[in-house]
């Protein structure tokens, strides 16, 4: 009899040890795909910023907001360098992502002045945040998203030289928020 429960108690440790072994690559396969889960669900934060200087003077790679803004993806940063008070005239592109359009600029009188002849589609994806800082959007057509044009943030821009509406409003909440906006010679 102590044979057999020598060899029972062998077989139930050699069964133990391999399910200890097993448990022990089990968590490295789960450590392995949260991780990867995690670099996936980071994908904004390798967004990319890409600079725009009119005058080509700063080192930038574009120098018109447009080309900046067909050349992005989802999640990156135009930011307008260069000289104080720059002025950009031109249509924007026919889509856009959900974008960051923000300046070097710390002063609102230095703020780069922004006229977009037309305004192209906005992301439809409800969930796309459309940010604005630190420019002068200057007498642009109206912004007119559609029920689910996203979350659109100004702050610390000017908003100036209007005569007509700014922003039409959609029947929706909680997807428009201006802060530290200056609105200053509308009509």
């Amino acid at each position: 009899m102590d044979y057999i429960q020598k060899e029972s108690a062998n077989i139930y440790l050699s069964n133990m040890n391999l399910l200890h072994q097993q448990q022990k690559v089990l968590v490295r396969v789960l450590w392995r795909a949260c991780f990867l889960l995690l670099l996936v669900g980071m994908g904004n934060t390798f967004a990319a910023k890409r600079t725009v200087d009119k005058g080509a003077t700063s080192g930038a790679t574009y120098t018109t907001i447009s080309s900046a803004v067909t050349a992005s993806s989802t999640g990156d940063t135009i930011y307008l360098q260069g000289a104080a008070a720059q002025s950009y005239t031109e249509a924007f592109p026919a889509s856009m992502n959900a974008l960051t359009i923000t300046s070097n600029q710390t002063d609102p009188a230095n703020y780069p002045i922004v006229k977009f002849t037309t305004w192209g589609t906005w992301d439809i994806n409800v969930n796309a945040v459309h940010r604005f800082s630190r420019i002068n959007l200057y007498n642009s057509p109206a912004i007119t998203p559609d029920n689910n044009g996203g979350t659109w943030y100004f702050d610390q821009m000017v908003i100036s030289g209007y005569t007509n509406v700014f922003f039409n409003l959609v029947d929706r909440a909680n997807y428009l928020y201006i802060n530290n906006c200056v609105f200053m010679n509308n009509s």
